[in-house]
């Protein structure tokens, strides 16, 4: 959902009040595409780097970077040394299946190194199943930022305006995970988590998918939502979406409930700016 949600706005912003959650333009790209391979692999136990080139070489031209590429298409190659945030963007499936913290951050690294084993590509997706795996104990926002910040040790914390006043523009893991933690971990809802990874901007469809990953356990997703984003994935890519959720034991759509409505009404520019003001005044 993150993925499709975010990638009209890849390399942008959408900083208008309002924000149209699944546009006409919006799509799946290689986010969903390695999440997908990575979930294939743990479900059923197959190697993870032959997953991976078995699905992308299956959706090429999806967005894949060009050392990635290179790596899809030529199976002799190993891991290349990559500290971007591929490994962190197709690691939600390891804190679904994980039964401890421990077990999350293992299946994070396996499932990464195959091509980001620099230490800041392997930290990016240890922190994002972590985070997930955090979120599905339960815990409270206070909670869950304190933990993830004790154990991975990324600035967290950041208001979104001062982070879209960053301008990031990269894929770097060190630069896009924490905005997708914070991203993830302040929202009040999955869709608040997107709409507040595009309005930060950059890697949008990367981050937002990796925010709205954490909001999810957080919040679960609305029948409508799984409906909308169902309708965009292929048919071959929804059974192992399925079977992911069917291995948990985990609906796909949280039961619907009166006030799920004003919780997921995305942020507005406003607010941001209120809250932000408000921040400062107290400092």
């Amino acid at each position: 959902m993150g993925d499709i949600c975010g990638s009209p706005w890849e390399g942008g912003t959408c900083r208008e009040e309002t924000f149209e959650l699944f546009p006409a333009s919006g799509t799946i790209t290689d986010d969903t595409v390695c999440t997908v391979a990575v979930a294939d692999a743990l479900l059923n136990q197959r190697p993870v780097a032959e997953s991976l080139r078995e699905w992308c070489r299956r959706y090429p031209g999806m967005g894949y970077g060009g050392l990635f590429n290179r790596w899809v298409y030529r199976p002799s190659t190993g891991p290349y040394q990559s500290w971007g945030n591929g490994g962190a963007m197709r690691v939600s499936p390891c804190a679904w299946l994980a039964k401890s913290l421990a077990e999350a951050e293992f299946l994070a690294f396996q499932t990464a190194s195959v091509t980001h084993d620099h230490p800041e590509g392997l930290r990016g997706a240890r922190a994002i199943a972590g985070a997930i795996w955090l979120a599905r104990q339960g815990l409270d926002q206070t909670a869950l930022m304190r933990a993830v910040t004790a154990r991975y040790h990324y600035e967290l914390g950041m208001h979104v305006l001062e982070r879209a006043e960053l301008n990031p523009s990269g894929s770097d893991a060190l630069d896009t995970v924490p905005i997708a933690l914070d991203c993830g971990m302040q929202a009040t809802s999955v869709a608040d988590a997107i709409h507040r990874a595009v309005y930060i901007g950059g890697d949008s469809d990367t981050t937002a998918s990796m925010s709205a990953a954490i909001a999810e356990a957080r919040f679960g997703l609305d029948a409508d939502q799984v409906e909308m984003t169902l309708a965009r994935v292929p048919a071959d890519m929804r059974l192992v979406v399925e079977a992911l959720y069917a291995r948990v034991g985990q609906p796909m759509a949280r039961p619907a409930m009166a006030p799920a409505a004003s919780r997921d009404k995305p942020e507005v520019e406003k607010r941001f700016q209120f809250l932000h003001w408000l921040a400062r005044l107290v400092r």
